[in-house]
């Protein structure tokens, strides 16, 4: 069985697990502490909370959290240089974050599958592309510069200008592809458009750089150019702690 493959089984398992929590429904009380319920056939799930109040916790309460806990644990993992648990750990949670977003918007068990399957095939695309990721590196500029100066043969200058462009063409809102990243949200910030960039793994419509969300971050040009020219100082000593 794939990576993926065992992936989604884990999905779907937890998703059963636990769809009363996310949907507000009941399908059989076999967890229920009196017999009597336990054996109880339903012929159809029973809504315990409206749908209205359960979209609303989802919203307000369910993805934020799951975002905050996302990006726990991308910092935990670059700490430790990709340890293998944690990194399960983060395919899970956006895995399941995908899925509670294809509840939100409809409803369904069929929803979540979709959602879940969009998000595992939407990662595998990514994948079959040469070059598109670089091992080891947690951020986006980091990858990038790295990519740029091996691959791309680029001076630093150009390389930012790249990374301007993409930023001014995602402007939070739209998909782009970073080249040793892969697919991701960036944006100019509006004051200092020349010097910052925000981003994010989900849609944003910031351009400042305060009292910025626990799943937005931004990178700057003194950063990207500590990357880019101390790349090969990195290579040579081992995993560094990435600005």
């Amino acid at each position: 069985m794939g990576k993926d493959s065992e992936l989604r089984e884990w999905a779907l398992n937890h998703w059963k697990i636990y769809r009363s929590k996310y949907t507000g429904e009941v399908l059989d009380f076999k967890r229920s502490s009196l017999e009597n319920w336990q054996n109880l056939k339903l012929e159809k799930p029973i809504r315990l909370i409206p749908k209205s109040s359960i979209i609303s916790n989802i919203l307000n309460f369910e993805i934020p959290k799951l975002k905050y806990e996302i990006e726990q644990a991308e910092e935990e993992s670059a700490k430790v240089d990709s340890d293998p648990g944690l990194i399960l750990e983060l395919k899970r949670k956006y895995a399941l974050l995908a899925m509670i977003k294809g509840y939100s918007k409809g409803g369904t068990d069929e929803s979540v599958i979709k959602a879940l399957d969009k998000h595992l095939s939407k990662k595998n695309t990514g994948q079959k592309k040469d070059h598109i990721f670089v091992e080891g590196k947690r951020k986006p500029h980091t990858a990038f510069a790295a990519y740029a100066k091996t691959e791309m043969k680029m001076e630093r200058d150009d390389a930012w200008k790249e990374l301007k462009d993409l930023a001014q063409e995602s402007k939070g809102q739209t998909e782009v592809k970073v080249p040793g990243w892969g697919k991701t949200y960036l944006r100019r910030v509006r004051l200092k458009s020349e010097k910052e960039i925000l981003f994010s793994h989900e849609p944003f419509d910031l351009d400042k750089d305060e009292n910025l969300p626990n799943w937005v971050k931004k990178f700057t040009f003194d950063q990207f150019q500590t990357s880019f020219t101390d790349f090969k100082k990195k290579r040579h000593e081992g995993s560094m702690k990435e600005v």
